[in-house]
C-alpha cells in the first residue's frame, strides 16, 4: 500500500515532485516532467513519436521504464520521497513500467486533502489547480486554463504529417512550447502547496 501523507518540511524541500502526460488516460506517458527540491522543471520524452520535438529543446528521449528507473534511483540514493498529485502516477508507473514505487510515494492530493478539511475549505473539484488557487498560490490564468492533452497529440500530428518536427509550423512549435510550461508548472505548483501546508502550524501532513 502506497504511504500516501505523512512529509515532514525537510522531506519537502528535498522531494522530487513529478507529473506525467498522456494522450488518454489509458495510454504509456509521452512526457514525464520533474522538479528536484526547489530545481527548475526538467523532462524526459517517452513517446519516441516525439523523439525530434525532445531533441530540439536538449530532452532526454527514453522509455517510460527507464525514466521511472532513473526516478525512483535517485528516491533512494539521495533519500528523496517521490511526490505527485492524486494516484494517477502510481498508477502508470504500476500499469507501464511494473515497478513499485510505493516505498518512495507520497500524494500530494491526500496532503491538501486534509489541510482542506482541517482550514474548512470546500472544494466542488479536488484539482491541484483548484487547492492551488485557494492556498493563495496565485497560478496564472494560463495554467489554469490550460490543454496539455490537445498540445501534445497536434504535435504528434504535425510530426506524423511533416516527418520531422524541425519541419512543423509555429503553431505546432508554439503547442510543444505551451505543454512544456504547462508540465513545468504543474510540478511547481504542487510543490510550492506541499511546502506551504506542511510548513503551516499544527500540519496534519507532517511529523
Amino acid at each position: 500500500m502506497a504511504k500516501l501523507s505523512a512529509l515532514s518540511t525537510e522531506e519537502a524541500a528535498r522531494a522530487v515532485y513529478v507529473d506525467v502526460e498522456s494522450y488518454d488516460s489509458a495510454s504509456e506517458p509521452a512526457l514525464v516532467g520533474f522538479c528536484v527540491g526547489d530545481s527548475d522543471p526538467e523532462y524526459f520524452v517517452t513517446d519516441f513519436e516525439l523523439k525530434s520535438a525532445g531533441k530540439a529543446r536538449s530532452i532526454p528521449i527514453i522509455s517510460f521504464e527507464q525514466a521511472i528507473r532513473q526516478l525512483l534511483d535517485k528516491c533512494i540514493k539521495e533519500n528523496r520521497k517521490w511526490v505527485s498529485f492524486s494516484e494517477h502516477e502510481l498508477n502508470h508507473v504500476r500499469d507501464h513500467a511494473g515497478i513499485d514505487i510505493s516505498d518512495s510515494y507520497v500524494n500530494a492530493n491526500t496532503i491538501a486533502r486534509k489541510w482542506s478539511k482541517r482550514e474548512s475549505i470546500y472544494f466542488p473539484v479536488r484539482s491541484l489547480k483548484e487547492y492551488a488557487k485557494k492556498a493563495g498560490l496565485e497560478p496564472e490564468k494560463s495554467w489554469m486554463e490550460g490543454t496539455p492533452r490537445d498540445w501534445m497529440m497536434k504535435v504528434r500530428a504535425q510530426i506524423r504529417k511533416n516527418g520531422d518536427y524541425k519541419f512543423c509550423g509555429k503553431a505546432t512549435k508554439t503547442a510543444w512550447s505551451q505543454l512544456l510550461w504547462y508540465n513545468g508548472r504543474d510540478c511547481v505548483y504542487m510543490r510550492e502547496l506541499v511546502q506551504k501546508i506542511v510548513a503551516s502550524p499544527n500540519s496534519s501532513s507532517g511529523r
